[in-house]
């Protein structure tokens, strides 16, 4: 069967031109490719998506509608499709997440784990179209608040997926050199501008019980520039309808992460530090970015003379580490973690941080390779 798959055209406010291309549907399940694609790219960075495109052998162009009229002429077959289908799962599960952990007494995950078995997930908006997204123009009609969505019977746990249509705030740095001559002057007395942008999406939040180490993981949506307070409370609410859903028991002992900033940056054969905030007992404070992400900020020129002019050690409160993965033949990841910490809890006599980012995933074995490392350092 050939459909028209409906390409939309981003420009810099709005979304605008339409681009109409043939498509032959194949069906998996009672879904088809065009609803795949369409979730893939709401869903996924390019950056992200091309890379499991290319895992899965399926052929890409430069950007999104380049490479969806390159699918036209490709072959999918039901056992590609059923691999995009469960490399979007995956995402859901892993992709670009605050993330919490829960130390718990031994047997907790298999005690979760029995009670998946024979858990009736009550018919939503959400689990109708799992692990689809609803379309745009049903957020209006979805229902209110977080609700089960899925439960998925992992290799090592179980994981109860809750989702819903969550209104954001995303801080993203605005480009001066992108504003007009007057803009600029206007705006020469600032070292940074940053714009707000107010937008519904919908949000796919985990609570994973893992049968390796009795460890819950608490995972929410939380893509770069998510603001603190919606990060919080995406946090509240997903607790909230865990309990109220499944089952008020869970509890447990919240990790620091805080003690793995210094850690990690102090191994330096620890993956690739590429962001740092840090103190002085000369009473600055620093931050420092590197604007290359395949290069080690711990190996800068600068940064390590910096140091050395100290007569004490830098005191880190915040650190983002890259590392490079293979995932398959041709194919390589660059998970990062975001410790940010603050100088308040720093100066504090215990320092503490319950939260961590998870960002660039590609899939589930990226982000059991990124829980490892940073388990070994909390």
């Amino acid at each position: 069967m050939n459909v028209h798959y409906c390409v939309k055209k981003a420009s810099s406010m709005s979304y605008s031109t339409f681009v109409f291309v043939t498509l032959e549907i194949i069906q998996c399940g009672d879904k088809a490719l065009n609803d795949i694609i369409n979730s893939i790219r709401r869903r996924i960075p390019w950056t992200i998506a091309q890379k499991i495109f290319r895992k899965h052998s399926v052929p890409t162009s430069q950007g999104w509608d380049r490479t969806i009229s390159k699918l036209s002429e490709f072959n999918i077959d039901s056992e590609i499709l059923e691999d995009l289908k469960s490399a979007l799962t995956e995402h859901l599960l892993c992709g670009d997440k605050a993330v919490s952990f829960y130390s718990h007494p031994k047997g907790t995950a298999a005690q979760y784990s029995n009670l998946a078995n024979n858990f009736q997930i009550p018919e939503n908006e959400f689990s109708k179209n799992y692990p689809f997204l609803i379309p745009e123009n049903k957020y209006p009609s979805a229902p209110l608040g977080v609700h089960l969505a899925a439960i998925e019977h992992l290799e090592n746990g179980v994981a109860f997926v809750f989702s819903s249509i969550r209104e954001t705030r995303i801080r993203e740095p605005i480009d001066v050199d992108g504003l007009s001559a007057k803009l600029q002057s206007d705006f020469s007395d600032y070292d940074e501008l940053v714009g707000i942008k107010v937008k519904k999406t919908q949000a796919f939040d985990v609570v994973w019980f893992s049968t390796l180490d009795d460890v819950v993981i608490h995972l929410v949506d939380s893509p770069r520039g998510t603001s603190h307070e919606n990060t919080r409370m995406a946090q509240f609410l997903l607790m909230k309808a865990f309990r109220e859903q499944v089952s008020n028991l869970i509890g447990g002992q919240i990790q620091n992460f805080f003690p793995a900033i210094q850690k990690v940056y102090s191994n330096s054969n620890e993956g690739m530090v590429v962001e740092l905030a840090f103190s002085t007992t000369t009473g600055s404070l620093k931050n420092e970015k590197m604007r290359r992400k395949k290069s080690d900020l711990r190996q800068e020129v600068y940064h390590r003379g910096g140091k050395q002019a100290l007569t004490t050690p830098i005191e880190p409160y915040m650190v983002s580490v890259m590392w490079k993965r293979k995932v398959s033949d041709d194919v390589f990841s660059n998970p990062e973690i975001s410790l940010i910490g603050n100088t308040r809890s720093a100066a504090s006599g215990n320092p503490t941080l319950d939260t961590a980012n998870i960002y660039k995933c590609i899939d589930l074995g990226d982000f059991d390779y990124v829980y490892r490392k940073i388990s070994n350092y909390i």
